[in-house]
């Protein structure tokens, strides 16, 4: 029991140790009656070449470019969960029944069945650049991974409760997917030349997703959340008055035409509306002035990019204060009024 001690003790200062943490992972070993206490450790870039890692406990350890050689079958209850494997050779591993949720296997040339792994579940995995184009992924769960560069062959209809939830799916093939009643909240589906229908996706919500180069441009977005959104370059026709609570709050909208949009009420905090030439009265738009400084300071929202943007003022300078005006187009109300722009 005092030997117990002396290692937790140790295990402590582990990662303020620099160069003398394998000095002590040699002396302390790694026997039955001590991997309870090893993992949590971040040894990123030390030479773990000769160590056994059978029967240790690695969750949550940062082993990444380590050279360690790690048998999925022999850790502590197959478990690699949140370890970051990153540039280990894992390329004649088998990850049959392995956990493998929160893992980083990025660079690993890792070979993963998604049939096979624990209770078949990719969840907050980093996958990227591993082959998995004959992999099936019927009735798997895919949730916050990171499958790109993989060369998936996604089927939404056939993962586990059509969730795409927060996955980065970029570059990968899905011209052909249905995503009908499908979850992709916050998906990444750059260059992925998906066809989405946004009347048809679970909840009719696009919310915090990177559609960016989709071809968008017979969308209907009429009661779409699309909060957070990156629709750069989609030709999407967006009435703001049509979408989920009138919201374009953190929108990546730049280069979408708005020249005859109506933004009376609506949300454009921390909007990217940069060479839309839309024609925005800041005096109309949504007030929060609860969300005034405090919501920038805490990094909620970032400042509005009303670049290029024809803009009258608000007569509440904390409002104007919410944007970059910087290259905006400022107009004076009264000339507005006068030439009768202002409807």
């Amino acid at each position: 029991m005092e030997n117990i001690k002396k290692l937790q003790y140790l295990l402590t200062f582990l990662p303020y140790l620099g160069k003398a943490k394998m000095a002590v992972i040699q002396k302390i070993g790694l026997d039955d009656a001590k991997i309870r206490f090893f993992f949590r450790q971040n040894l990123s870039g030390i030479d773990l070449s000769t160590v056994d890692f059978t029967r240790v406990n690695v969750v949550e350890c940062n082993l990444k470019n380590t050279n360690a050689h790690i048998d999925p079958q022999k850790v502590y209850e197959k478990d690699l969960g949140d370890c970051n494997l990153e540039g280990i050779d894992l390329s004649k591993a088998s990850f049959n029944n392995v956990r493998i949720v929160g893992a980083n296997l990025k660079n690993t040339k890792a070979f993963i069945n998604p049939q096979t792994v624990f209770l078949k579940t990719l969840y907050d995995a980093n996958l990227e650049g591993l082959d998995l184009s004959t992999q099936d992924f019927t009735d798997v769960l895919i949730f916050n991974t990171n499958l790109k560069g993989t060369n998936a062959h996604i089927d939404p209809q056939k993962v586990r409760e059509k969730c795409l939830r927060y996955c980065n799916l970029e570059g990968l093939d899905l011209s052909s997917a249905d995503f009908t009643d499908c979850d992709i909240d916050g998906a990444n589906l750059r260059g992925t030349n998906a066809h989405i229908n946004p009347q048809k996706v679970q909840r009719k919500s696009l919310f915090c997703c990177n559609l960016e180069g989709i071809d968008l441009s017979s969308a209907d977005f009429t009661g779409v959340s699309i909060y957070d959104t990156d629709l750069r370059d989609t030709n999407a026709h967006i009435d703001p008055q049509n979408i989920e609570y009138q919201s374009l709050r953190n929108c990546n909208l730049k280069g979408l035409n708005l020249s005859d949009a109506d933004f009376t009420d609506v949300n454009i905090y921390g909007a990217n509306l940069e060479q839309t030439d839309a024609f925005i009265d800041l005096n109309k738009i949504k007030r929060y002035y609860y969300e005034f400084n405090t919501e920038l300071e805490l990094g909620r929202i970032k400042k509005g990019n009303l670049s290029g943007c024809r803009v009258i003022l608000s007569d509440d300078p904390r409002v104007n204060e919410q944007f970059d005006l910087t290259n905006a187009i400022i107009l004076d109300r009264e000339e507005v009024q006068t030439r009768k722009l202002v409807k």
